[in-house]
């Protein structure tokens, strides 16, 4: 599992997740969150999930806790790119009623 921050042409930070998105990444996820979503109230930024093969449980909690926080900051979090093990996950998870996905 990698994840990388990089900048979109429209100057979105732009999360990638690649590998599979789980457990045992958590640490890691939770640790580049906090470091990003720290910046100023409005920041807004997507995650690319088109490299993920496969996402379980506590992704999607990850997820959700990342919605909330940037809920709380008024700066809404996209899901872009996503790979069809993910969006299968996050439309049987509901998920899709929180994120804007595509």
């Amino acid at each position: 599992m990698g994840i990388e921050w990089r900048n979109s042409a429209h100057g979105k930070k732009v999360l990638h997740i690649v590998g599979p998105f789980g457990f045992s990444c958590h640490r890691e996820f939770m640790g580049q969150i906090k470091k990003h979503s720290a910046g100023p109230d409005g920041q807004h930024f997507d995650v690319d999930l088109s490299g993920v093969t496969s996402l379980d449980s506590a992704a999607l909690g990850m997820l959700l806790i990342l919605h909330d926080w940037q809920k709380a900051k008024g700066s809404p979090v996209a899901l872009r790119n996503c790979s069809k093990a993910a969006k299968e996950n996050l439309y049987l998870a509901n998920l899709h009623k929180h994120f804007s996905i595509d």
